[in-house]
């Protein structure tokens, strides 16, 4: 059974909600976009957290953090 997303912390950049950092399943991060910041066309990390994700959602792969 999968694990249900737990949230960490809410992401608030210059005023901004920008969106939210939690586990995933597999227990590495994942960070989802709200809608309203999506819509603002703003690219604060357009490499590792890029807008144009399906849903908002990116997940962090790097392999440092594999358990």
């Amino acid at each position: 059974m999968a694990k249900a997303k737990t949230l960490k912390c809410e992401v608030v950049l210059w005023g901004r909600r920008v969106g939210a950092l939690m586990e995933g399943p597999s227990g590495l991060p994942i960070f989802e976009y709200f809608d309203e910041f999506r819509s603002s066309d703003l690219k604060i990390s357009p490499f590792q957290l890029p807008l144009d994700k399906q849903h908002g959602v990116c997940s962090y792969c790097d392999p440092q953090y594999e358990h």
